[in-house]
């Protein structure tokens, strides 16, 4: 299978408020290896919850699913005992009504791998099939009309002109940059690491396998990720490329009505979701790219202008850049990602041309204000160019 680039698609989905048109058989259900049946509390009601894992079991087709989960409250008869799908206690319909049952549908269990995502028609396309087949082995009628989606994963992979560590920094400072509401920051964790056991820590340990850097909130996830490392580690072999995917994950209902005007499955297509993609990309990359170079760049200016006419020392420009790292430092985060942004604007406030080649000279020769060279790596250009890419 080829893999597809700069491609907008669905990894993982979940649906919801899908029909039950038929009562499950527990007795039957309980007998198969990858199917758990528990009770639980439903709402202050006892229940049963079936959960039927059909992800990991070998040859997997187009009609593998991922995760069915059927929860059935449990009513009283008319001797007061607690029963579940008993004709005494309601009629056969209101009992099917009292069912709810979701699917989380994953790209691997249709392809035993997820190199690459599927399109909306292609996951329409599919559900017929996943219908005659949870039928078929598990003897569980579904409907899929009007269902709604609760979570999906949507992304994109892009190709990388240089190996995927050269990104790090460029990777970290556009997460940094969305500045999403409420958004914790998780650091270069291993890509199936789970962010929420990581928190905040970064995970270093010199290893190749540190891919993913990412923001979220209880709405959602932005993730940036090294596709071609996840691709070796599950043996889908390596792709010879360098490749970049860009996750975006709505994670409810909520998230999900808000940027696309509604969460019904049949109200969404390809169209509709690349074009909700690209606003986001817009939004949170873009745009907040734009106002980052402009607020920094008065930053800068604010700061050196500072040093020079109210401290009024002649070293105002190294005392600039000193503050500038302490900054960095304190704040954990990234300001400046290239000299050129300095030096720009020493050559707007400097007073003579002599003055301003001088300077700028000397800070190139300063190690002392370049420490690693971590401003000399061209981080600006390159992240106007990665994100243009996320464009295309």
């Amino acid at each position: 299978m080829e893999k597809k680039l700069n491609t907008v698609g669905l990894d993982q989905i979940k649906l919801y408020n899908i029909k039950c048109l038929n009562l499950p058989d527990l007795s039957k259900l309980t007998q198969m290896d990858n199917v758990a049946v528990t009770q639980k509390n439903l709402n202050g009601r006892a229940g049963n919850v079936i959960e039927i894992n059909d992800a990991v079991l070998p040859g997997c087709g187009s009609e593998r699913f991922g995760l069915l989960k059927i929860t059935i409250p449990k009513k009283e008869n008319k001797s007061g005992d607690i029963d579940g799908l008993n004709e005494e206690c309601e009629t056969i319909k209101n009992v099917l009504e009292s069912i709810k049952v979701s699917i989380t549908l994953t790209v691997k269990s249709a392809y035993g791998t997820n190199m690459n995502s599927h399109s909306h028609a292609e996951y329409v396309q599919r559900l017929p099939l996943i219908q005659k087949y949870i039928m078929n082995q598990y003897g569980i009628k579904i409907g899929f009309n009007d269902v709604n989606v609760g979570y999906m994963e949507i992304n994109e992979d892009i190709e990388l002109d240089q190996d995927f560590a050269q990104y790090r920094r460029i990777l970290d400072f556009l997460i940094q940059n969305t500045k999403l509401l409420n958004g914790n920051i998780y650091r270069w964790a291993n890509y199936n690491e789970n962010p929420k056991k990581n928190g905040n820590s970064e995970i270093e340990n010199g290893k190749e396998n540190i891919n993913t850097c990412g923001i979220r909130n209880i709405s959602w996830d932005i993730k940036l990720y090294n596709k071609r490392e996840q691709m070796i580690r599950t043996g889908c072999g390596d792709p010879g490329k360098n490749l970049l995917r860009i996750e975006i994950t709505l994670k409810t209902s909520k998230k999900i009505s808000e940027l696309f005007g509604e969460n019904f499955f049949d109200g969404m297509n390809d169209k509709i979701i690349t074009d909700t993609f690209y606003q986001i990309i817009q939004k949170y990359f873009v745009k907040k790219f734009i106002k980052y170079e402009k607020d920094t760049s008065n930053y800068i200016k604010n700061t050196l202008l500072y040093y020079r006419d109210d401290v009024k020392t002649k070293k105002w420009i190294k005392k600039g850049i000193e503050h500038i790292r302490n900054d960095e430092q304190a704040n954990k985060g990234i300001i400046v990602l290239d000299l050129c942004q300095i030096t720009s604007v020493i050559t707007e406030i400097g007073r003579t041309a002599w003055f301003k080649y001088g300077c700028i000279k000397n800070i190139y020769k300063d190690q002392g204000l370049i420490i690693d060279n971590v401003y000399l790596q061209n981080d600006l250009e390159a992240a106007k160019d990665l994100i243009s890419q996320f464009l295309k």
